[in-house]
């Protein structure tokens, strides 16, 4: 059973399901991780063979820097808070953490594109978001772990036991 004291109210505008957080977060982890390759890729296909001149032109400038750094930090956070959002929709999950799940969408979001769009003073403006996010999902995760070990199992493995004929 899902815990009921969690019910969070359904106005919030940036609601989601666990399991539409985690593909919003990996898109835009792949979309992140693209960018990178192909702003890195592009300027230097003209000096293509000349591997020092195309390492000096891909590392040149701050932009770069900032790009590079942000794409890091959305690598960094994006496995661990799919790995969390997929379980906790494995676990049918739903508005409980719905509001967490669109926070921490969101600040992936603003922190990584708000960066490279912007500049550096938009990390701020992503991260508190998906922090919160994060801090949010910190009770759902404690009842949905702390389940009687037996009756969980047996509540989540029922659908593969083979079924006896009658």
């Amino acid at each position: 059973a899902k815990p009921k004291s969690l019910k969070m109210p359904s106005s919030y505008w940036i609601e989601m399901s666990c399991g539409k957080a985690a593909l919003g977060v990996f898109v835009n982890f792949l979309a992140g991780s693209l960018y990178m390759s192909l702003q890195r890729a592009f300027p230097t296909l003209k000096y293509w063979g000349n591997w020092k001149k195309i390492r000096d032109e891909a590392e040149k400038g701050y932009e770069a820097e900032v790009v590079r750094r942000a794409q890091l930090n959305s690598a960094e956070y994006a496995g661990p808070l799919i790995a969390v959002l997929l379980y906790l929709h494995s676990q049918g999950v739903g508005e409980e953490a719905a509001l967490a799940g669109g926070l921490i969408l969101a600040g992936s979001i603003v922190h990584l594109w708000g960066q490279i769009l912007v500049g550096p003073m938009m990390q701020s403006a992503g991260a508190a978001p998906r922090y919160a996010g994060m801090v949010l999902l910190i009770p759902v995760l404690q009842a949905v772990t702390s389940k009687d070990v037996g009756q969980f199992s047996a509540v989540n493995l029922s659908r593969f036991t083979p079924v006896q004929a009658a």
